[in-house]
């Protein structure tokens, strides 16, 4: 048996650029699309100032987005 490394197997993966809110209860409150997929691999967002700022564990980046009138979390 033999492993397949990280840049192999993530290169596999359909990218999409996607995040979706959910309240305390599981249920989902927004979801935020990104057609062109400029940025996947998110894995954190954070609403502020009428922006949506994104985080990656896999990339290195801090992406900043108009989060499209959503209420401000936080």
């Amino acid at each position: 048996m033999s492993l397949v490394d990280l840049e192999t197997s993530t290169a596999l993966i359909p990218k999409a650029g996607l995040v979706v809110e959910v309240d305390a209860d599981g249920q989902v409150v927004h979801v935020f699309q990104d057609p062109t997929v400029a940025a996947y691999w998110i894995s954190e967002a954070e609403e502020h100032g009428g922006y949506m700022y994104l985080g990656s564990w896999r990339t290195p980046f801090l992406a900043r987005a108009p989060s499209g009138g959503a209420a401000e979390g936080g």
